[in-house]
């Protein structure tokens, strides 16, 4: 396992004390392609995205869940 798939899963544990149910939509995604799917049915549109390079490798995908529900940020290489 690598240490980015140990951080995903440290961090779902921790989203899982908070929204369980989000934790349990998301703990499978893998990739850019997983996220995109996820948006797709979750209604969220890619307009609503905000993107955050990192490095000339990585950025962040910055997701609103919704008024009042905060966002969730999915990094990406």
């Amino acid at each position: 396992m690598t240490q980015q798939q140990r951080e995903y899963e440290d961090d779902i544990r921790r989203l899982k004390e908070q929204a369980p149910e989000l934790a349990a939509e998301i703990a499978s995604l893998r990739g850019l392609g997983g996220v995109m799917a996820w948006m797709a049915g979750r209604v969220l549109k890619l307009g609503d995205v905000d993107i955050v390079p990192q490095d000339e490798f990585s950025l962040d995908f910055v997701l609103p869940l919704g008024e009042g529900r905060g966002y969730i940020v999915f990094g990406v290489t």
